[in-house]
């Protein structure tokens, strides 16, 4: 409400503004006229500053910073790539994960495709609707880094919520894990509300990954957001490479509360592999 009233009270001294700049403009010159006008136009803009329109500056400023900084991981921590983003934001749908490397993460929401590239490579995968496209229970969403290196990164995608029909809401949290060296990309955690107004769904504690000698080790332990309420869950999957041929092979899971391979590809796994897209040599 006090941004309202300030705005309230700013509209007289606009107006001010306009008709002292008019009896100053009367008896110039159509072109000295223009001139003037683009100046009083200039005048106001610089005089409707709010601390909200400060703050908003401020908060793009270290953004930008955190993009072209040398730090992989400051970029990481600064940047969100949104799905809605306009055309002249192009550029912020594409972030360089690995510098030294060239490793380069890139967002295309028209497709709805998430794309990982090194010099030579190039994967694709299919990670939302294409924009547009009907029964999209999803169509605005953000893309976020938690973690990458030279041969893993771990993402999230989160789904703003969004009322399908009346009082039917979706939205959702959801943590992947992409293995460069079998171009899989394998779904970790996931949380979906349905409640209006509810807040996001969070992961607590956050998600976190560990290397093991052939792949990657998923020890969490926490309250799940779970459709009927909070559940205590303790997910401790083995992601491990798959050898196929003579292809790149994929990354298999192992539920190790299950003994021997009854926890293999178990409900705690997730099932979601994103489907691959393009997987080639450039």
């Amino acid at each position: 409400m006090k941004t309202t009233r300030i705005a309230l009270l700013a509209l007289p001294l606009l107006s001010l503004t306009l008709v002292s700049g008019y009896s100053q403009a009367e008896g110039l010159a159509p072109s000295s006229f223009a001139a003037f006008a683009k100046q009083q136009v200039k005048n106001i803009e610089a005089a409707s500053q709010y601390p909200s329109d400060v703050a908003e500056r401020k908060g793009r400023v270290v953004v930008e910073q955190a993009r072209s900084s040398s730090e992989d991981k400051k970029r990481w921590s600064h940047v969100v790539m949104q799905s809605d983003a306009a055309a002249e934001e192009a550029d912020t749908l594409v972030m360089s994960l690995v510098r030294a490397i060239k490793f380069d993460m890139q967002l295309q929401p028209n497709d709805g495709h998430i794309i990982f590239t090194v010099p030579g490579t190039r994967h694709v995968f299919k990670l939302a609707n294409s924009a547009g496209s009907k029964g999209n229970i999803c169509p605005g969403y953000s893309v976020r880094v938690l973690e990458a290196s030279n041969g893993h990164v771990v993402f999230r995608k989160v789904c703003k919520p969004f009322e399908y029909l009346r009082n039917r809401v979706y939205m959702s949290n959801e943590f992947y894990l992409y293995d460069v060296q079998t171009a899989t990309v394998r779904n970790l955690w996931t949380a979906i509300g349905d409640q209006k107004g509810a807040a996001m769904l969070e992961a607590n504690p956050p998600i976190v990954v560990r290397h093991t000698a052939n792949g990657y080790l998923f020890d969490w332990a926490g309250m799940h957001p779970g459709e009927d309420g909070p559940v205590k869950m303790h997910i401790r999957n083995v992601y491990t490479r798959e050898k196929n041929g003579k292809l790149a092979g994929t990354l298999s899971c192992t539920d190790l509360n299950f003994p021997g391979k009854e926890g293999l590809e178990s409900e705690s796994c997730q099932g979601g592999i994103l489907p691959p897209v393009e997987k080639t040599r450039k």
